[in-house]
C-alpha cells in the first residue's frame, strides 16, 4: 500500500489537511485507490476511486461503522442522530423519520418554502450590498422553522446564527485534532462554546413545548414524537434531542451554502445565468413557484446538480472499519480510520472531462450516464443516503426561482472558501441589481 510522502514527526499530515486539505487530498489521489497517511499520530487511510466507495458504502458496508474524525467531533454536538447513528440504531431511526420526508409532505412544504423565498427577495433593495451567506443562512433557518420544526420559540433567529459558528468549530476540531488547541478561552473558541449552548438550549426548550402540547401541527417534530418503532416504543427525549440537532445543523448549513455558490457561479458565467432567467421566465411567468412546476424547471436542476458537483457541501466523509477488510486489493486492519472525499471524486478527470469547468449540461439525460455510478455522490448512497435530499434540493429551487425572477447579483470583491465541516464561502458580499 502507498504510503503519502512528507509528514511531521508529531502531527503528520494534519498541517496538509488544515492548510490545503483540497490539494492534498487530491495529490493524495494520484497516488492510488488506497493512500495511507497520518493525522497526528493516528494512521488513516483514504479511498480515492468510485469502485472503493462503493465497497464501503454497498457491498462491504457492514466493515465499516460510523466512526473516525468527522463522525466522532460531530457527535460531541448532534450526538446519535441520523447522520452519526450506526447499525440497528440507524434503520430505526430513518424508517420512523422518513414519513417527513415523502414527496407529499414536501409538495405541501413548497408552499411555505416558496412565500418565504419571495418575501426576502422582496425585502432587498435595489443597487444595495448584501451578506449572501448571512442572507441564505437566515431564508434556510426561516424555511425549516416554519415546516419542519414550527415551534413558537425563536428557532430562525438561533439557527441563523448558531448553525454558522458551529460548522465552523466543528471543521477546526475535525482537521486540527488537539483538544487543548481548542480548550484554549480564545475569541473562536468561546463563540464556538456559546453556539452549542444556544442551540442546545433550543432544542430542548423545543421538545418541552412539543412534549406540553402534543397535537399534530403536520411537521417533522409532530411525527417524531407520535412515531413507534417496531415494538411500538416513542422516541425518548435524548433521541429526539440529537435527531432535531442534526437536522437542523444539517438543513440549514449545507442547503445555504449551496445557493452561496450557486449565486458565486451564476456571476461570474453570464451564459448560465441568462439560460436560467429565461427559464425561469418562460416557466413561471411572473408567478410564485410551485411543486408542480419543478419538473419543468429542468435547467435549473442541472445546474443545482453542477453546483453540487463541483462544491459538494460535504466534501470529506469518514468511516472506521468494524474488521480487517481488503478494498481494491489492499488490507486495512480492523479498527482504522477511513475517509473519502466527494470533491476528490467529482474533480476526477476520469471520471468528469474537464473537471473544474462548471457544465450544467454534463448532466442532459444522454451525458448524465457517462460518469461511474458513484463517482458522484453529494447526499452519499445506498442506505446512508441523505434522508432529506429532496427537501434540500426543493428548497434551493424555490429560492432560485424566486431570487432569479427579481434581481441578478453582482459580486462584490473576492470571497474565500473554507473547508470547515463543510465545504463553504466566506465573506461573500453581492451587490443587488434589478433584471
Amino acid at each position: 500500500m502507498i504510503t503519502a510522502p512528507g509528514g511531521l514527526p508529531l502531527a503528520g499530515h494534519a498541517l496538509d489537511l488544515l492548510r490545503r486539505p483540497l490539494e492534498f487530498l487530491t495529490e493524495l489521489r494520484e497516488l492510488g485507490d488506497v493512500v495511507k497517511f497520518r493525522i497526528g499520530p493516528l494512521q488513516t487511510y483514504l479511498l480515492t476511486s468510485p469502485d472503493a466507495v462503493r465497497e464501503v458504502q454497498i457491498t462491504q458496508r457492514t466493515a465499516f461503522g460510523k466512526g473516525g474524525a468527522v463522525m466522532d467531533r460531530s457527535r460531541v454536538v448532534v450526538g446519535n442522530g441520523l447522520a452519526t447513528a450506526d447499525g440497528e440504531e440507524h434503520r430505526k431511526h430513518r424508517k420512523m423519520m422518513q414519513p417527513a420526508f415523502h414527496h407529499t409532505r414536501i409538495a405541501g412544504y413548497t408552499e411555505v418554502m416558496a412565500a418565504r423565498a419571495v418575501e426576502r427577495a422582496a425585502s432587498w433593495l435595489p443597487r444595495t450590498e448584501i451578506s449572501l451567506s448571512d442572507e441564505m443562512h437566515a431564508v434556510s433557518a426561516d424555511m425549516l422553522s416554519r415546516t419542519l420544526i414550527t415551534s413558537g420559540a425563536d428557532v430562525s433567529a438561533v439557527l441563523s446564527t448558531a448553525v454558522p459558528e458551529l460548522v465552523g468549530g466543528l471543521g477546526r476540531r475535525i482537521l486540527l485534532p488537539f483538544d487543548w488547541a481548542h480548550r484554549v478561552p480564545l475569541p473562536v473558541n468561546r463563540r464556538y462554546d456559546a453556539a452549542k449552548a444556544q442551540l442546545g438550549d433550543l432544542v430542548r426548550r423545543t421538545i418541552a413545548e412539543y412534549r406540553a402540547d402534543p397535537g399534530d401541527r403536520g411537521d417533522l417534530m409532530s411525527m417524531l414524537l407520535a412515531a413507534r418503532d417496531e415494538q411500538g416504543a416513542p422516541m425518548s427525549d435524548e433521541e429526539l434531542y440529537d435527531e432535531i440537532i442534526t437536522i437542523m445543523i444539517g438543513g440549514v448549513a449545507t442547503t445555504a451554502e449551496t445557493i452561496v455558490w450557486i449565486f458565486h457561479v451564476l456571476a461570474s458565467h453570464p451564459d448560465v445565468e441568462k439560460r436560467l432567467q429565461a427559464e425561469v421566465d418562460e416557466v413561471l411567468a411572473g408567478r410564485t413557484v410551485t411543486y408542480a412546476d419543478l419538473p419543468r424547471l429542468e435547467y435549473l436542476k442541472r445546474v443545482i446538480a453542477e453546483a453540487l458537483r463541483r462544491y459538494p457541501p460535504a466534501w470529506m466523509v469518514s468511516r472506521r472499519t468494524t474488521r480487517e477488510v481488503e478494498v481494491a486489493g489492499e488490507l486495512i486492519p480492523a479498527g482504522s480510520d477511513v475517509f473519502f472525499s466527494p470533491h476528490v471524486l467529482h474533480h476526477d478527470p476520469r471520471s468528469f472531462p474537464r473537471p473544474y469547468e462548471f457544465d450544467p449540461d454534463r448532466w442532459l439525460p444522454e451525458r448524465a450516464g457517462e460518469s461511474p455510478r458513484h463517482a458522484y455522490i453529494p447526499f452519499s448512497t445506498g442506505f446512508r443516503k441523505c434522508i432529506g435530499d429532496a427537501f434540500g434540493q426543493t428548497e434551493i429551487m424555490t429560492v432560485l426561482a424566486a431570487v432569479t425572477a427579481r434581481w441578478q447579483l453582482r459580486q462584490v470583491g473576492e470571497p474565500v472558501a473554507r473547508c470547515d465541516l463543510t465545504y463553504r464561502l466566506k465573506e461573500c458580499v453581492m451587490r443587488v441589481e434589478p433584471r
